[in-house]
């Protein structure tokens, strides 16, 4: 009994350590100290570049624009946030309520690689005032080199550090009658079925075989095959917390056969 005891207060010990080291806000400084090895900091800037072409996809944004009835920074912080743990990057959101205009929400994102510790990248999610959000977001360097990485002084602290909230995943359904596609002839997708219980879907993501994705706010699109053959035609929702689900289907591109014209007029019986 005395022995489980002392398990039962070890388990405990360390659950309140977890917490703890969850709890502490991480560092945004300067990839400096402790110094970095050339082969730590070679490995850090590949995922930094790897995260910015990411961050880049106009396919990702939410297309949701800043001020007036539509977002603040906490929303994109939120949808930008859950898109990339969505990608398996480890994220947290901050917020600052000393930001120039008031209260200010961007995200941080864990690059820790070979190093062993982590290395949290301030990104800011928020577009320009009264522009959309076509892409996820950029990160706030001043400079890099092969020695150091220093961000924007304004995202080196912050008023708190949080998980993102809680989000449950959307429904992804394409609605689609038959089995074939006209080759060469515009054909209308739609995504009616799709939903999300706890928000909304604010981003719907077509592609078409293997090829680019086309990204609409509407649960309708419009695609043309150029290939005959089979391919697939794929749907990828996102929610206004970031979440994603996808649907695919099979299809046959096929020649659009239409009955000739006649190069007569039919005989009505009036001769």
């Amino acid at each position: 009994m005395h022995g489980k005891r002392i398990a039962v207060v070890i388990v405990l010990l360390i659950s309140v350590v977890s917490m703890l080291v969850r709890a502490e806000p991480p560092s945004v400084s300067p990839w400096i100290s402790p110094p970095l090895t050339p082969d730590d900091m070679a490995a850090l800037t590949a995922e930094l570049d790897k995260l910015g072409s990411l961050l880049a996809d106009e396919t990702l944004g939410s297309q949701q624009a800043e001020g007036g009835r539509e977002w603040d920074s906490h929303a994109f912080a939120q949808y930008t946030g859950g898109v990339l743990a969505g990608f398996g990057y480890e994220v947290r959101l901050a917020t600052d309520s000393h930001w120039p205009g008031g209260s200010h929400s961007w995200i941080l994102v864990d690059l820790a690689t070979s190093a062993g510790s982590p290395a949290w990248v301030p990104v800011e999610t928020t577009p320009p005032l009264g522009s959309r959000q076509l892409a996820l977001g950029t990160v706030p360097t001043q400079s890099v080199s092969s020695t150091e990485i220093v961000f924007h002084p304004r995202y080196s602290s912050f008023g708190s550090v949080s998980e993102l909230a809680s989000n449950r995943q959307p429904t992804a359904r394409i609605r689609f009658i038959g089995s074939t596609l006209p080759l060469d002839e515009p054909f209308v997708l739609l995504a009616l079925g799709s939903n999300d219980d706890d928000g909304e879907i604010v981003i719907y993501r077509w592609q078409l075989g293997g090829g680019e994705w086309l990204a609409t706010r509407s649960w309708s699109t419009t695609i043309t095959a150029t290939t005959l053959g089979p391919t697939t035609i794929t749907l990828h929702v996102v929610d206004n917390q970031g979440a994603s689900a996808t649907a695919t289907i099979s299809v046959q591109v096929e020649f659009n056969e239409r009955p000739e014209r006649p190069t007569t007029p039919p005989d009505c019986g009036c001769s």
